[in-house]
Parts: structure tokens; C-alpha cells; sequence
């Protein structure tokens, strides 16, 4: 089947086909970021303003990942395979910062 195109904004182009369900947007590098980029930068410049003078005790996965240079998901993949220990709050799930600082620890013994 010919795969056909959807109208988009001019930096991306998005291509799916009948028997496919996936959708691949393909940005162009020069292209501005998308909301959720927007957002997301935006929800940390927000954070980083009323950020406490004190050390927090519980870190976001948002957080940890910031400090780990990785990305969210190797902080979730850390999560679920219990490398990384966490607590719940209701619906959030934080990090302790004494686990993060456990955790950096670990790591720094293996390196050979």
C-alpha cells in the first residue's frame, strides 16, 4: 500500500500507512521544539525559581535524571529493576536523596 502523508506544520513530517498503527514524526534539527518540549523546559525553569534554600529529601525521576545527565526513562528502567530505590507519595513516586547518593557511590566502587 502507498503510505500516505497527514498535513502537519512545516517543520515535521509525519508518515503512516494502512497497515501500520505506529506514526513516525521526523523533526527537522533546525525545527522549533514541540509543546511538551516547551513545557517541560519551561516546568524546570519554573522549579529551578522556587526551588528551596535546603536540600530536599525526596527527588522526582525528573530530577535524578538531571543530576545523572540520563534520561527520564534509564531513571524508570532503574526504578523498576529495584538498582534504584523509591517511595510513593499518593500518585508520585520520589527518590530519596540519600538513594541517589548511595547509588552514585555504587557505581563509583565498580569502576575499575
Amino acid at each position: 500500500m502507498e503510505p500516505r502523508h497527514q498535513a502537519r506544520a512545516p517543520e515535521e513530517s509525519v508518515m503512516t500507512s494502512e497497515l501500520d498503527t505506529h506514526t513516525l514524526t521526523v523533526r527537522h534539527p533546525d525545527a522549533k521544539p514541540g509543546r511538551s518540549e516547551a513545557r517541560r523546559a519551561a516546568n524546570l525553569q519554573r522549579r529551578a525559581r522556587r526551588r528551596p534554600l535546603m536540600n530536599p529529601l525526596l527527588l522526582t525521576p525528573e530530577e535524578v535524571a538531571d543530576a545523572l545527565h540520563v534520561g527520564r526513562t534509564k531513571v524508570y528502567d532503574l526504578l523498576r529493576s529495584r538498582t534504584l530505590a523509591s517511595v510513593k507519595i499518593g500518585g508520585c513516586r520520589r527518590i530519596p536523596a540519600a538513594e541517589l547518593r548511595a547509588y552514585v557511590e555504587r557505581l563509583s566502587r565498580q569502576v575499575v
